[in-house]
């Protein structure tokens, strides 16, 4: 069952509002407009060829989810359009690796994902350090595993740098049953260096690099090649393209560190399985939001120079308990020396007796780091000798003094005392109020309180939508139905249509009819920025023949040639095209056409 409505919030932003009693229901909701996140896809490039993600224009602003009911909702899940599955690991392979794969199949689907969910926006100059600073000593405060691994990689950080692509591919397969290892082309103790992946099937080892988004083939044009065979032959190396297909030149090559470095140095990789397990409680909600509010964990995470951190957004937990619901004993997790009074029908929490402080604690617990917030709390006080006092914890313990809740109800904030670049990700806090009472325990009294706390989030990990009617699947994994009411709000822009896919020519060219593989296609009637072209030896198109064979082809010329060496004289191969027109929004894809070598 729903409730169901769409209204016009403002001028510039629409909402779209779904009432749902349910554990697994879909819905419909509808974005106008000729611009999204995925069809606006600039990429920009950082270090050594490699590059970002970053959309040209998007449109959603804000998805809340709110538990209306009087009971939990446990791990409330939304997924639009079946992208960004990703609360767990079981749930990326789910996502990503289909029934019958062959170990070969499931690794270029992994691959897949760890080149492209990752995105990289590494800088240099502002590494992380070592993936290991004190692992041997005290390896629970190893703060970088929060972003080895590939759940927190996914939502709530981005991969920066080779050390954490590598990790997190590697534990993807394991966690699919494939013997994995990292790889690093230095010495352990110097992290200077390039890090890559090998995966163990077929008999053998296979090197992937998520970082510059390559692997490399034998010269069957077959064979995923081994750091050995890299290390015997750096040809091997040098005819691949770097740095992934929005790459122009793909400058970076490592054939020396494959030479020098040898044999392979294993890196160190633990299991780093995480999951986005959270509850609401009835009167609270989640606010993943596009944008933030400059509040990020780590310090050091890597920024693209002279900007925020590269797509972290900023969403919101807040918490309003109901007082009047008798059965969430006041939304408290403990309370000494308290009792809720109803004074018709206005609920308040007082001290039991006179001269006795009572005590609440309040916990807030989430699956983002918790990165600021405040507290509203309504006291209401009838002696100026009866005092309040709010205190935060992380563990129950070691309360830190957050100083007086005013009688007119202004916030408390707390970020001051996160340290956000130095001390591990929080992901609880404990709220303490003390209410301290004159001879009248009635003469002070919490009326009402409201929690906020500032999330990170990866706002390529978000439930987007994208132009036109999106289906939305909602789950959760509560004992018995809720009530939950989600609202979705974004913004639309039609200042531009959006391309039509290219389309064949008649018949298809084929090295046959030309002497040379090259790929043509119709020109699109509207201006063309450049075109992106995939060769596959799939219909599927689940992955190219190499990375050079996906490809920009930063030209307005509706054809392209294949770099010679790649194909397989008498063998069927795949190819389909997409375009982006001058006004920077992206065609769809083509239909998948055939070209014999």
């Amino acid at each position: 069952m729903s409730e169901r409505h769409f209204t016009v919030a403002e001028a510039s932003t629409k909402q779209h509002a779904e009432l749902v009693s349910s554990s697994n229901y879909q819905y419909c909701v509808h974005m106008g407009g000729t611009r999204d996140g995925f069809n606006t896809a600039d990429y920009v490039e950082t270090y050594g060829g490699a590059t970002r993600y970053t959309p040209g224009f998007e449109p959603n602003r804000s998805v809340t989810i709110e538990n209306r009911g009087t009971s939990e909702t446990r791990n409330p899940r939304l997924v639009v359009n079946n992208r960004r599955s990703w609360f767990s690991v079981e749930h990326i392979l789910r996502s990503v690796v289909s029934p019958g794969m062959s170990d070969f199949e499931t690794v270029m689907a992994i691959f897949r994902f760890s080149s492209d969910i990752f995105l990289q926006a590494h800088d240099n100059d502002r590494r992380p350090g070592p993936l290991y600073p004190d692992e041997a000593t005290n390896p629970s405060a190893n703060a970088f595993k929060e972003r080895a691994d590939p759940v927190k990689g996914a939502n709530l950080y981005y991969c920066s740098g080779c050390q954490f692509g590598a990790s997190n591919f590697v534990i993807l397969c394991r966690a699919a049953g494939l013997a994995a290892r990292a790889i690093w082309m230095c010495a352990l103790d110097d992290y200077n260096r390039h890090c890559v992946a090998e995966v163990f099937y077929d008999g053998s080892w296979h090197l992937f690099d998520p970082d510059r988004r390559q692997f490399f083939l034998e010269e069957d044009n077959c064979t995923v090649a081994s750091y050995e065979s890299l290390h015997r032959n750096p040809g091997l190396e040098e005819r691949v393209h770097s740095g992934g297909f929005s790459s122009e030149e793909g400058k970076a090559s490592h054939k020396d560190d494959y030479r020098e470095f040898y044999p392979p140095r294993e890196m160190p990789t633990d299991q780093w399985l995480s999951d986005m397990s959270y509850s609401l409680r009835p009167g609270e909600k989640i606010i993943f939001n596009w944008g933030h509010e400059d509040k990020f964990h780590y310090g050091l995470n890597p920024r693209h120079k002279g900007q925020a951190p590269y797509m972290l957004s900023n969403g919101k937990m807040i918490y309003t308990p109901d007082f009047g619901n008798l059965a969430s004993r006041w939304g408290c997790l403990t309370s000494n020396n308290c009792i809720l009074r109803d004074t018709k029908g206005s609920f308040s929490v007082h001290p039991e007796r006179a001269h006795v402080p009572g005590t609440i604690i309040y916990k807030m617990t989430s699956a983002y780091p918790i990165v600021g917030g405040t507290v509203h709390a309504s006291i209401d006080r009838h002696d100026s000798a009866a005092e309040a006092t709010l205190a935060l914890s992380y563990a129950e313990k070691d309360w830190v003094d957050l100083g007086k809740p005013s009688d007119a109800d202004a916030p408390i904030a707390f970020d001051h005392l996160l340290n956000l670049k130095e001390d591990l990700a929080p992901y609880v806090i404990y709220l303490r109020i003390i209410l301290q009472p004159g001879a009248n325990p009635d003469d002070i009294s919490l009326t009402a309180i409201r929690i906020s706390i500032d999330l990170q989030m990866a706002e390529t990990s978000l439930p987007a939508l994208s132009c036109g009617d999106n289906t939305v699947a909602y789950t959760d994994d509560s004992l018995r139905p809720g009530k939950v009411l989600i609202t979705h709000c974004w913004a639309e822009n039609s200042d531009a249509p959006k391309p039509m896919h290219p389309e064949a020519t008649v018949p298809p060219s084929s090295p046959a009819q030309t002497g040379r593989s090259l790929l043509e296609w119709v020109a699109l009637d509207t201006p063309v920025e450049t075109y992106h072209v995939q060769v596959s030896p799939r219909k599927d198109m689940l992955y190219p023949v190499s990375p050079s064979l996906d490809r920009f082809t930063f030209s307005n010329i509706a054809s392209w040639e294949i770099p010679q060496g790649w194909l397989i004289h008498g063998r069927t191969y795949y190819w389909r095209v997409r375009a982006k027109a001058a006004s920077g929004i992206w065609s769809d894809w083509s239909d998948v056409w055939e070209i014999s070598a």
